[in-house]
């Protein structure tokens, strides 16, 4: 029989809710790998036996999975002062969380609206005035990159920015195909 939420104490109830969900790191591609077994000691000297597996391709190329967040960054790390050739993406927990302002007037300078965002409570990395991509002329529309926290979410309750009544919404996905426009293909 299965326990509903109802029948647990409210304190095991908001402790699972409030635990911050850790989630995988990404893969490490490594390029050039011409010998396994040196790429093999490379990895136990740098990693502990079962913090990770491998997998080979045919181009001379590894995908390392890492299960550990500290061991992903150990690797990282080790691979950078090394100089070894490879790929990661960056982690989940650290990416930025963007939204979209709209209705903003496009002359107002970022640092302004940067600023404005740290005396609501956001950090933003990155805000960046959208043009028209035939015209390229500015919009009334901001991207703006926050840094990854727990109230980044309440920026949809967000109405008055720099004394304008603005709307916030999450970047909008294309669905269109991409379609060089020199060859077409």
């Amino acid at each position: 029989m299965r326990r509903s939420d109802e029948d647990l104490p409210a304190t095991a109830v908001t402790s699972r809710a409030q635990q911050p969900r850790e989630h995988k790191p990404p893969p490490i591609y490594v390029y050039g790998v011409t010998n396994y077994q040196d790429m093999l000691s490379y990895l136990t000297t740098t990693l502990e036996e079962k913090q990770y597996y491998w997998k080979a391709f045919t181009d001379d190329t590894i995908k390392i999975n890492v299960s550990a967040s500290d061991s992903y960054r150990r690797l990282i790390k080790q691979l950078h002062a090394d100089n070894v050739i490879h790929h990661n993406f960056q982690p989940r927990g650290e990416r930025a969380y963007r939204v979209v302002l709209r209705h903003l007037q496009h002359s107002i300078h970022p640092d302004i609206i940067k600023g404005a965002l740290e005396d609501l409570g956001h950090t933003s990395r990155n805000v960046l005035n959208v043009h028209h991509p035939l015209t390229k002329a500015p919009l009334t529309l901001y991207f703006v990159d926050l840094e990854p926290r727990d109230n980044n979410k309440s920026i949809y309750d967000l109405q008055f920015l720099c004394s304008m009544q603005i709307t916030v919404e999450a970047p909008r996905r294309k669905t269109s195909i991409i379609q060089c426009t020199r060859c077409q293909s």
